[in-house]
């Protein structure tokens, strides 16, 4: 797999609905300060085997090892979708965007496997604003719920967030043999202390997310206030986009 970019395949080739088997969203690294945000959707089919149910948690909460195998057997046993963009979108379009996209992207690409009545997003209702017109197109009557810590509570997110944290940190194991000295193999792009000294002697790299705030020491003010003027100006056009499809819904 290529370091700047995630593999996206599923497993089980059907056209079968799933019904009661809700898709369950999850991301891996929005809160980086480097590399990519991944996201996975996946259905727990019925026949799910109990022994592999039980394994599932909340993927932060599972040692590295175990998380590589579990994300390679869930891969190998149930229909997922996956989806990742890297820091230079994310600076472009902002962080809340470029998840939506990911979502959906994921969730198109997990339909063409197995389709699904429900989707069961981890986080707040705020961070999954917009997803109701393109999941409409898919099938009008798909619902979806939001619900924070959902890694905890349903299996099929938990599932989602195994494998779109493995797929992340692949990647960046990757990345720290390319970009040697900041130590990605061990904080994965967060922004620990050891990545902070790494920045304060090194400065970022090409794929650090430079209109984060976190990294103002490191990014020129100029450079930082150009992507965040890009951002407002898409992320206005999309609020005004989304008014005008609720407008037009209401007239139906």
């Amino acid at each position: 797999m290529s370091p700047t970019s995630c593999s996206i395949s599923a497993a089980k080739r059907t056209q079968a609905r799933a019904p009661g088997s809700p898709a369950g969203v999850d991301e891996a690294g929005r809160g980086s300060w480097a590399g990519p945000l991944v996201v996975a959707a996946v259905v727990l089919p019925p026949d799910t085997p109990d022994s592999l149910l039980c394994e599932l948690r909340d993927s932060k909460k599972i040692r590295p090892v175990k998380r590589f195998a579990l994300a390679k057997l869930l891969k190998s046993t149930v229909p997922f979708g996956l989806e990742g963009v890297g820091s230079n979108f994310i600076d472009h379009h902002g962080i809340a965007e470029a998840e939506r996209r990911c979502a959906l992207m994921a969730l198109y690409r997990l339909w063409g496997f197995i389709h699904f009545d429900a989707v069961v997003f981890d986080g707040n209702s705020e961070m999954w604003d917009g997803v109701e017109e393109p999941l409409a197109r898919l099938d009008p009557s798909i619902v979806y719920e939001c619900i924070e810590k959902a890694d905890t509570k349903l299996k099929a997110v938990s599932a989602a967030s195994i494998i779109a944290k493995a797929d992340h940190d692949e990647v960046m194991l990757a990345y720290d043999e390319i970009f040697p000295g900041y130590g990605f193999a061990q904080h994965m792009g967060y922004g620990t202390e050891q990545h902070q000294k790494a920045l304060e002697t090194l400065g970022p790299t090409d794929i650090h997310r430079r209109s984060f705030r976190s990294l103002e020491p490191w990014v020129p003010w100029k450079e930082r206030s150009g992507y965040r003027l890009r951002q407002y100006d898409q992320r206005t056009s999309r609020q005004q986009r989304r008014a005008a499809e609720r407008k037009a819904r209401k007239q139906r």
